[in-house]
């Protein structure tokens, strides 16, 4: 299935800290807020050290804060974790040790999953990120680096060297409402913080059907780009060619509507999940995802029909409204 970082305020995720912050450097910089474009110049985080502009360096607890210090994230649903990511820079600290726990949502207890650790290193220490990969049977490598490729450039997972570490049970890897990180030391402490989190996971499967499904849509359609036809208007062509900018999705039925874009569909596909939307909407996805958007299950062209009965109902109702 298709992962998703969940460190970003755009899905639902909120991120508390046990100790005052830095000014600029408060945990809500830990959450990602929106996409970015390669000519955006207030990219958050980090790429390695170099901090690109804004105020999102991270997260650092003030100066006479000294560790442990918790961070604590708080998801919109049961997830299954894949994978988390730390960057364990923030200007001249680098973080040494780091706990990690989860919590379920029937769970009165946090659940050890993991410890990491990072090596002190005079020559290449600020470089040095580590992934911290759990072991979990419904994620494969394949899918993990895949997620890699195309995250967004500002996630601290890209171009890093990473290795792959066993959670000591599954129960901490499914069904999980709360990650807590603890960064239990730093090298040479001014300032406990880390540069950046990566939280890679996917709506639970023990999740209902309706309830996984709509997770996966909510995810999918929080994190897309808009999609612009060729004349750069959010308009689909068969506006255009009205000549007209009088017809909005806003206007029209639910059913003809892609769910992803939220544009008025010219060319509407079925999937095998049930799930429509426009046929260009899913040769982009297909890009770079080979699943489907709705259920994250595996996808090829040959399995997508074109519904040609509600393109008919489209074509009617756009010409109708046009005449009006």
């Amino acid at each position: 299935m298709e992962l998703f970082d969940y460190a970003d305020l755009r899905l639902g995720t909120a991120a508390s800290s046990t100790c005052p912050c830095t000014t600029n450097y408060e945990i809500s910089n830990l959450l990602k807020k929106r996409s970015h474009t390669a000519g955006d110049q207030q990219l958050p985080l980090l790429l390695g050290m170099q901090h690109l502009g804004g105020s999102s360096g991270g997260f650092m607890a003030e100066s006479f804060v000294r560790p442990p210090v918790d961070i604590v994230f708080t998801l919109p649903y049961q997830v299954s974790l894949a994978s988390i990511v730390i960057n364990p820079c923030i200007r001249r600290g680098h973080a040494k040790v780091a706990n990690v726990f989860t919590m379920g949502v029937n769970r009165d207890r946090w659940e050890f999953a993991g410890k990491l650790v990072w090596e002190s290193n005079a020559e290449g220490m600020h470089q040095q990120q580590q992934r911290y990969g759990l072991h979990n049977g419904d994620v494969t490598p394949e899918m993990l680096s895949q997620a890699m490729k195309t995250a967004d450039r500002n996630h601290c997972s890209r171009s890093t060297r990473w290795s792959v570490m066993r959670a000591p049970s599954a129960n901490a890897l499914h069904f999980i409402k709360q990650i807590k990180i603890t960064i239990v030391a730093m090298h040479e402490v001014h300032a406990v913080g880390v540069g950046g989190i990566e939280i890679w996971a996917q709506p639970s499967q023990r999740l209902p059907g309706d309830q996984k499904v709509r997770a996966w849509m909510e995810a999918y359609q929080a994190i897309a780009q808009p999609v612009a036809d060729a004349s750069g208007q959010p308009l689909p062509h068969i506006m255009a060619r009205h000549g007209t900018s009088s017809i909005s999705a806003f206007d029209c039925p639910q059913e003809f509507i892609d769910t992803i874009t939220q544009n008025i569909m010219t060319d509407p596909v079925v999937l095998p999940s049930g799930a429509r939307c426009d046929r260009s909407t899913i040769a982009r996805h297909l890009d770079s995802h080979r699943t489907d958007p709705f259920t994250g299950l595996p996808l090829d062209q040959s399995q997508i029909e074109p519904d040609l009965a509600l393109k008919l109902r489209i074509q009617s109702w756009v010409d109708n409204s046009y005449k009006k």
